[in-house]
């Protein structure tokens, strides 16, 4: 008897499908066996299948409709991901909230749960396996595309940080691939950085058009109320002007534990600004990242160079300010939107507990060989600073060692004399 369409086999032997009926068995992923025909008194025709699973040999019968084809993990191998501050489980509870990397993805077996699982090292390589799906916070993707306009990619970032503000504890995730951002039109036009957030690239690479400024702006006067928690790993910021460079900046008025590692900045640390300007930020760590190039015009004029004045040089990649109202810090900039602005920095609180580590500050040669900008330099050349450690990192042709003038603060790493400052392991070249 030939079959209507409606009434063929939706799934053949061989064919891998996943049990979406609850209870016994649920999500979990098998292989078709064997295809059985029903057929109804009214000859109407249905099937069921011997469905095999690759664990202890277990065969089970499903009718056609508790079956579907397999979901796809929703992670891969190499992702960064988070803990569920939700998790009940007792071994995972004590690690919610932090990032891990996914080790290993393989197929889950529970007897009431099926789908996927993951291995995942944490932190000093502790390894945890066996992690499943609901155990991870669900990213925010961001859909955006290689064709999009700066201010395409601009709206879809906003609305990324704007629902991350709504939801604390989340994660951010960046797509694979070259995109184009930035194009601000004044410095009112800014994006407000969300606390309790992972941003996360995938060897993403932004190539920054004009201005790009994100702020993280303080809702009181503690110097720890500020953005808090926020991690960004993995991803290039990089002018789309290589020879004048273009300007992105991520600035903070007060805030704790930060932990901004394994990223690129390349030619986007403009003359006389900064690419971190941390005002009074407290307990963060910065690591494993390169900053590559500053204020090309002092390479390309050397007229320019020789009439430089002292900031020109000394303008920090990372600067630790002391945040307070009256702008004796570059918080001009948050001044008029920051919301109580002037109530909230009536005390000047210094940036404290802070390690910059291991991470690499370059000048930027283009792909003919030809120098196109200095190394930038960290520190602070005004105001008092906590507790900061720097350690293990590399600075290579500054441009402060190219200034006439010779002070402490045209040193590549720089504080005030007497600050509490830990500087060890440092390579200078």
């Amino acid at each position: 008897m030939e079959r209507s369409k409606d009434q063929q086999p939706r799934y053949h032997i061989g064919q891998a499908i996943q049990v979406q009926k609850s209870g016994p068995y649920h999500q979990w992923i098998g292989t078709i066996n064997k295809q059985v025909e029903d057929i109804a008194e009214n000859y109407r025709v249905s099937y069921h299948y011997e469905v095999v699973f690759p664990i202890g040999k277990v065969t089970v019968s499903l009718p056609e409709h508790n079956l579907k084809e397999p979901d796809k993990p929703r992670f891969k191998k190499g992702d960064i991901v988070k803990l569920s501050s939700l998790t009940k489980k007792p071994h995972i509870k004590v690690y919610q909230g932090q990032l891990a990397t996914i080790k290993q993805v393989k197929k889950r077996y529970d007897y009431s749960l099926g789908g996927y699982q993951y291995d995942i090292n944490l932190k000093d390589n502790l390894r945890l396996d066996g992690i499943s799906e609901q155990d991870f916070v669900k990213p925010y993707y961001i859909r955006f595309n290689k064709g999009n306009s700066p201010e395409q990619n601009n709206r879809l970032l906003r609305k990324a940080f704007a629902y991350a503000k709504q939801h604390p504890n989340s994660v951010i995730s960046f797509p694979k691939g070259q995109f184009h951002i930035g194009s601000l039109p004044s410095q009112k036009d800014y994006f407000e950085l969300p606390s309790d957030t992972a941003i996360i690239g995938h060897q993403t690479e932004f190539i920054i058009h004009g201005k790009m400024l994100w702020f993280g702006f303080p809702p009181g006067p503690k110097a720890d109320q500020g953005v808090r928690n926020l991690v960004l790993t993995g991803v290039h910021f990089k002018a789309n002007d290589l020879k004048k460079g273009d300007h992105f900046m991520i600035m903070a008025d007060h805030g704790t534990d930060w932990h901004i590692y394994d990223n690129k900045f390349t030619m986007v640390h403009k003359r006389n600004s900064h690419i971190f300007d941390l005002g009074s930020l407290q307990n963060s760590l910065f690591e494993k990242n390169q900053f590559i190039g500053y204020a090309p015009e002092l390479v390309q004029d050397q007229q320019l160079l020789s009439k430089a004045q002292g900031h020109d040089f000394f303008s920090e990649v990372i600067q630790f300010d002391a945040a307070v109202h009256h702008f004796a810090w570059d918080g001009g900039l948050l001044s008029n939107i920051a919301p109580n602005y002037e109530a909230f920095n009536q005390t000047r609180h210094l940036c404290h507990n802070i390690t910059v580590s291991q991470n690499q500050f370059l000048p930027y040669i283009d792909p003919t060989g030809c120098l196109r900008a200095y190394s930038g330099s960290i520190g602070q050349h005004s105001s008092k600073v906590g507790v900061i450690r720097v350690l293990n990192n590399v600075f290579t042709s500054s441009i402060v060692t190219k200034a006439k003038l010779t002070s402490w603060f045209m040193e590549p790493i720089h504080f005030p004399p007497n600050s509490p400052v830990i500087v060890a392991g440092n390579i200078i070249n």
